[in-house]
């Protein structure tokens, strides 16, 4: 029970400072309508992994620690959830890696060709595979041991040559910044803080600045793309992946709408280059801030406490933590 109360207790530190940045990275994008670039994403998932504390503090007290009831049933309840969690995620990937077995490789010369070309221009030493198959999604990035593209192999006589360099270069970006990493330490954070509703909505969250990162890599690289012929593109691929799920009934899911939304909306409406430095500024400070916060509050949190660190103190064989 001593492990588990330690790690639980440092577990509710993390989570308390992950929810300060996650709602200060809310307020700043719905409210203060900022356009976050990937690294703040990634730093909101740091908080919620690393704990940011002081030299003199230590996260594992050397004494033993006499945990009150309530804390205990808590700390059970927790690694209770956190293991059913982590059974779904593993599920879930077996699920994944047993229709991926159904797929075909691509033969497909057009598609190859166009991917080789991409790779090449991106500086990829490896190209990923990409896999034919009947899916919910038009076409999407899936990672077991190696990334791999999946394409749903009936919308491909509906998609132009360039069309589908966008698609594929997106899906190449995913690939190349890592983005599937980065998702799967967030199906970690959340597993590990799975009773905090803000870690969700920051996955969620973090998913869709993915795909706006890859949006503005897309266009950064392709000069003679056209914003509006992007989101059309864009839509065109939406419009398609209605028919493609089981139980769609030929409708856009409304999540998928709201995303598209607000993606389009960045995509046409990216700030000028002064608005992005002063972003980035408010952005960094928020970091800062956190950071310093994480600190501060780390010398009240964790052994020792400000209490125990004088002599007269420590000189008591009875003095404990509780």
């Amino acid at each position: 029970m001593q492990i588990l109360g330690n790690i639980f207790s440092v577990i509710l530190y993390l989570s308390f400072i992950g929810s300060i940045v996650s709602f200060a990275a809310l307020f700043s994008k719905k409210v203060l309508h900022l356009v976050q670039p990937l690294w703040f994403g990634a730093a909101g998932l740091l908080f919620y992994l690393v704990p940011v504390i002081v030299p003199q503090v230590r996260l594992i007290p050397g004494e033993r620690q006499t945990w009150r009831y309530g804390f205990r049933i808590a700390a059970i309840i927790w690694i209770t959830g956190a293991f059913l969690f982590a059974l779904c995620y593993l599920a879930r990937t077996l699920f994944a890696a047993r229709a991926m077995r159904k797929c075909t490789i691509c033969g497909d010369a057009r598609v190859l060709k166009i991917l080789t070309e991409i790779c090449t221009g991106e500086r990829l030493q490896k190209i990923p595979r990409v896999l034919f198959g009947e899916f919910k999604d038009p076409v999407c990035v899936v990672t077991i041991l190696r990334p791999s593209i999946l394409l749903n192999k009936r919308i491909l006589p509906e998609l132009t040559d360039p069309e589908l360099t966008v698609i594929l270069r997106h899906e190449i970006l995913h690939i190349k910044r890592k983005h599937h990493l980065l998702q799967r330490f967030y199906d970690l954070a959340s597993v590990l803080h799975w009773c905090n509703p803000f870690v969700w909505i920051s996955k969620n969250d973090f998913e869709l600045t993915c795909e706006m990162d890859c949006d503005r890599k897309v266009l950064k690289s392709c000069t003679e793309l056209a914003p509006g012929d992007y989101t059309r593109t864009m839509l065109h691929l939406l419009e398609m992946s209605s028919g493609t799920g089981k139980n769609t009934g030929g409708r856009i899911a409304a999540l998928g709408f709201l995303m598209a939304k607000q993606r389009f909306a960045a995509i046409l409406a990216y700030p000028k280059h002064i608005w992005r430095i002063i972003t980035l500024a408010i952005l960094g400070g928020l970091v800062a801030a956190a950071v310093l916060l994480s600190m501060s509050a780390s010398r009240t949190y964790f052994y020792p406490y400000p209490a125990l660190m004088g002599s007269a103190e420590y000189s008591d064989p009875d003095a404990q933590r509780f």
